[in-house]
């Protein structure tokens, strides 16, 4: 492992590096940036987290969205961390803690177990209803789509519950405004 640069700031840089080269529109630097920051104040209720886990993980839990279809980027995800962290030699034990975090946080057939994973899953779908990108999404999905992404996300928050409490009014508004925007 390259030790002048610490490992957090290696899958930064890569997930950065992986976006530019993509071409892709959406403002994926801004949704983990914002996923980061939400990270951050979470981890004052659970000390106990591996902050580095958790911090590698909130930097390579999406970058399978340019390396695949969208519908699997928690897999493409996984796959790549599995290969990017290897080849930077961090141990087995951190790759499988970052990868079960990356892979689970979509809270789909692999289910955050541990608190890194729980607290990533959280961050995630938070991020999503201070950034809102609902109203973009609309578009292309439709209304019906969006408000089950609201939906899943609000509940994928309720992993730590004391957490969603925080969230509850502003996923009610967002509830709200998209019932009664036309699609």
């Amino acid at each position: 492992m390259n030790s002048k640069i610490p490992i957090i700031k290696m899958a930064k840089n890569h997930f950065v590096d992986l976006y530019n080269k993509s071409g892709d529109p959406n403002p994926y630097i801004e949704h983990v940036s914002g996923v980061e920051k939400i990270v951050g104040k979470i981890l004052k209720d659970f000390p106990e987290a591996d902050k580095n886990i958790l911090f590698i993980a909130v930097w390579l839990h999406d970058i399978g969205s340019f390396l695949g279809e969208r519908d699997v980027h928690e897999i493409n995800s996984e796959k790549e961390s599995r290969r990017f962290l290897a080849d930077q030699g961090l141990d087995d034990d951190s790759i499988e803690k970052v990868a079960h975090c990356v892979r689970a946080h979509r809270c789909g057939n692999v289910k955050p177990a541990t608190i890194e994973a729980k607290i990533l899953a959280v961050a995630d779908s938070a991020e999503h209803l201070v950034a809102g990108p609902y109203i973009n999404m609309m578009h292309k999905y439709g209304k019906e789509f969006v408000i089950g992404k609201l939906e899943r996300d609000f509940r994928d928050i309720g992993l730590l519950p004391n957490i969603k409490n925080d969230f509850t009014r502003l996923y009610e508004a967002w509830k709200n405004l998209l019932e009664i925007i036309p699609e």
